[in-house]
């Protein structure tokens, strides 16, 4: 709550009565979504009408209506929101996705109610209920209207695009394309499209700039490798960029689903994936989120790759399992952590050691002599000392 609602007297279904007692919306209207759709969507507080973090003056929200006055409708009537919607229907996934339905509709187009919409395009026919899935299918008119206007879907997907107002050289985004092609021959997308992309890559990797006739030479006849070793950084640099521009938007809309996203491909889905210390911001983004299982996956990921440092790695695999409330499996974590830490300077930083372990070592009901005795650090000549066998972990595993 901001500053000055501690001035507005509260009103029931999300609204305030302010100072001269006129309600105001505080968060989008969901009066129009079936009580047994809304298991679908979000608590209703969550789709408020600013895009960005708690306490700072974020982007406003543009509805699907305020959209219809914005924007360019295709030659059927239909605007980018529902041809989006007609892209998601072509993959058997809508209506009531087992996930629901991503914030994404409200706060990057504008849509509350995305059941509704999907039943103003059945009742058009764009689409019909498959009666074996349950699931929306394209009628020939719908694959028309898809298959004519496949910028949006490629446009939403692109990792390229760029928030709406951006000051950092031209908008790229679903709607500055939509414009643009207003003017030029719809047909020809893919070019007008690649055009305006190469444009905003230009900006943001500067090893897409041209090369100097040596190093064009180099390339060319790859002299000492130089070509493998250009198109390797290259394609990383792409990968930090698109990373960056993924945490500007994120610092602009706070849209945490769609950071994850590009975390996922950058880090995960790419091969080979970006190398770079923002990939434990993905493991924090899953605790945040709730994702533990996919935090862990990541982090045992990065330890088979040696993509992170590995007592980073065992401190928030320790974190995340005592969350979990996997104690044995948390305290194997923390002392495998602290011992790789060891490594490099051979001292076991018992103090602190003691301060992360202690609640996990009462969990186990260790005894405080149990817990002392893991910060001498065990003789390599052992095999497993009396009290490494309470947490089952082989020292050496660091």
């Amino acid at each position: 709550m901001g500053f000055f609602d501690l001035f507005k007297k509260a009103a029931p279904n999300g609204k305030y009565l302010d100072n001269k007692n006129t309600i105001t919306m505080q968060y989008a209207d969901s009066s129009t979504i079936p009580l047994d759709e809304k298991q679908y969507y979000k608590p209703d507080e969550y789709y408020t009408f600013t895009i960005g973090t708690s306490g700072t003056l974020g982007q406003r929200v543009i509805t699907f209506e305020q959209r219809k006055e914005l924007s360019i409708p295709s030659k059927r009537g239909l605007y980018v929101a529902e041809i989006l919607l007609l892209h998601y229907c072509s993959l058997g996934k809508y209506p009531n996705p087992k996930g629901g339905y991503p914030g994404l509709w409200w706060f990057e187009y504008g849509i509350r109610d995305v059941g509704g919409v999907l039943r103003t395009l059945e009742n058009r026919g764009f689409v019909y209920i498959n009666n074996t899935t349950g699931k929306y299918t394209l009628t020939e008119l719908g694959e028309l209207e898809l298959t004519e206007n496949e910028y949006i879907p490629y446009m939403h997907k692109s990792k390229y695009k760029t928030i709406e107002g951006d000051t950092f050289g031209s908008e790229f985004n679903v709607w500055s394309i939509n414009k643009l092609l207003d003017k030029e021959d719809k047909n020809n997308w893919r070019s007008i499209v690649e055009q305006e992309e190469n444009k905003r890559i230009s900006l943001l990797t500067p090893q897409d700039k041209p090369m100097s006739d040596v190093e064009a030479e180099m390339y060319k006849n790859n002299t000492l490798g130089y070509r493998e070793k250009k198109d390797r950084i290259d394609y990383q640099n792409r990968l930090i960029s698109m990373a960056n521009s993924a945490v500007a938007e994120y610092n602009q809309d706070g849209n945490t689903e769609k950071l994850i996203s590009v975390y996922e491909h950058v880090f995960i889905e790419c091969n080979p994936p970006l190398a770079s210390s923002q990939n434990m911001k993905l493991v924090k983004l899953y605790v945040q989120t709730g994702q533990n299982d996919k935090a862990l996956s990541f982090l045992n990921r990065l330890e088979n790759t040696h993509q992170a440092p590995l007592e980073k790695i065992r401190l928030e695999q320790a974190r995340i399992l005592k969350k979990e409330n996997k104690y044995s499996e948390a305290m194997e974590k923390y002392a495998l952590g602290y011992l790789a830490k060891s490594k490099w300077n051979c001292t076991f930083q018992s103090d602190v050691f003691i301060k992360d372990a202690k609640t996990t070592a009462k969990k186990l009901c260790w005894s405080e002599e149990d817990l002392k005795a893991v910060n001498e650090r065990p003789s390599r000549k052992l095999c497993k000392p009396p009290i490494w066998c309470k947490i089952e972990a082989p020292y050496w595993r660091f």
